[in-house]
């Protein structure tokens, strides 16, 4: 015969906590980043919900949130440098291109580099495109390929150095 008596419930029900960057919770703390500030961003010690309030935001970040996004865009959580650059580019601020341009060159993670090569070309006018050229210069043929599909061929010195890379590049999937 099969009995329950005394027994309890393996998981508490899931709370119903409202939202907020000062919840214990992870998960409520996650789903508030969407409109929490940079600045917010930072002081949590979650990487996932950085990500989170970086990646999926309900409004933009603006210029005050510069300062915060350039050190979030230090993290040694490449997912978190990754996702701080794609906003910190949108600020368009001088000091944002200034720091986003830095951060490309310096970072030894390819996924950093990557996301700030993807990030130049979002840059308008007749710079962006000519910039984004010397990362044909990187070691990884992924990040060479990714610019050759970003490249602007109707810049006259973008497809000179297209060309120069179809011929001499020695990765075949860049060719």
């Amino acid at each position: 015969d099969f009995t329950t008596s005394g027994l309890t419930a393996a998981t508490p029900p899931p709370s119903a906590g409202v939202p907020s960057m000062e919840s214990s919770d992870v998960e409520l703390r996650a789903k508030a980043s969407k409109s929490a500030s940079a600045s917010a961003l930072l002081k949590d010690s979650s990487d996932f919900v950085k990500i989170n309030g970086l990646t999926d935001r309900e409004t933009p970040f603006n210029a005050a949130d510069e300062t915060a996004l350039i050190e979030l865009s230090h993290s040694v959580n490449a997912r978190v440098a990754e996702a701080s650059i794609r906003q910190l580019i949108k600020l368009n601020t001088p000091t944002a291109k200034a720091e986003v341009l830095r951060l490309v060159n310096a970072s030894k993670s390819k996924w950093t580099r990557l996301a700030g090569a993807q990030a130049i070309s979002t840059i308008p006018g007749n710079e962006a495109p000519i910039i984004l050229m010397t990362f044909l210069q990187e070691i990884d043929p992924m990040i060479r390929l990714e610019v050759v599909r970003l490249a602007d061929v109707k810049n006259p010195v973008v497809v000179k150095r297209l060309m120069w890379s179809a011929v001499n590049d020695p990765s075949d999937e860049v060719r």
